[in-house]
């Protein structure tokens, strides 16, 4: 009778058994992540939570570091540019830079234009009418007469580096229109033609009515002399004339010119 063979496993089926009873042991995720592809080398312990992440933080600056956030730049970010009293610019990198030379004629023309001149108040004796041939004083009055002194300055607020301008007007002489002729007097006259100063005194030759005229229509027109000075940045120079003899507005009065009538005694 023969007996059957009996069959021994074989190194090879044996290791494929083993294989298979560890993959049911220890079943492997569908979808392996990064810590477990890598072998868990840098990621978290098993069951630890990672957080939410931060706050990034606002525009100005106020991030709320325990979220995570940083702190904000500036919004504003400027022109780069900073202006000193002195009209000199400032970058931000510290360096200097020089504002732009003023325009002196342009700070001269806004100082001149801030001259008031006083329109002239003219008084006269005698008066209210005079006679042919009898002296006859002119005046203004002494405040209408004094220097006129203003500035005007120029700077940052410009764009420019700082200037002052001071300009001032001297009484040269004043042009008196008396019809029949005209005076020139060096001062504003004295009153009642009387005490210190430059007299300013006419004899009329013919009456007011000889010209067809009730009254001469009597004319002074104050002329002075503007000069200016510079302080500050002045490439012109700093000293010079607006004007040798600028005419201000005149001032006028009427003034009767009459005769002194005289009758021949033949005894």
């Amino acid at each position: 009778m023969l007996t059957p063979l009996r069959t021994t496993p074989s190194r090879f089926a044996l290791l494929a058994l083993t294989l298979a009873a560890s993959l049911f042991a220890f079943p492997v995720p569908a979808h392996a992540g990064p810590c477990e592809a890598n072998g868990g080398l840098g990621c978290a312990a098993e069951g630890e939570n990672p957080g939410a992440p931060g706050n990034p933080g606002n525009g100005n600056g106020n991030g709320n570091g325990d979220d995570g956030g940083g702190n904000g730049g500036n919004n504003d970010p400027g022109d780069g540019l900073n202006t000193t009293d002195d009209g000199l610019i400032t970058g931000n990198n510290g360096e200097v830079e020089e504002a732009a030379v003023p325009d002196t004629e342009d700070t001269i023309a806004k100082a001149f234009n801030k001259i008031e001149f006083p329109v002239p108040t003219i008084e006269s004796a005698p008066d209210p009418k005079t006679f042919v041939r009898v002296k006859t004083s002119f005046w203004i009055p002494a405040d209408q007469a004094e220097d006129l002194t203003v500035q005007a300055a120029v700077g940052a607020a410009e764009g420019v580096q700082p200037q002052t301008i001071t300009a001032t007007a001297e009484l040269k002489y004043v042009l008196w229109d008396l019809v029949e002729d005209e005076l020139i007097c060096e001062g504003p006259g004295r009153p009642n033609g009387e005490g210190p100063g430059e007299e300013c005194d006419y004899y009329f030759k013919t009456s007011s009515a000889y010209h067809g005229m009730e009254a001469f229509e009597i004319t002074a027109t104050p002329y002075w002399n503007i000069t200016w000075t510079c302080a500050g940045t002045c490439p012109d120079g700093v000293a010079g004339v607006v004007d040798a003899e600028y005419a201000s507005p005149a001032g006028e009065i009427e003034l009767v010119v009459d005769e002194i009538q005289t009758e021949a005694n033949d005894n």
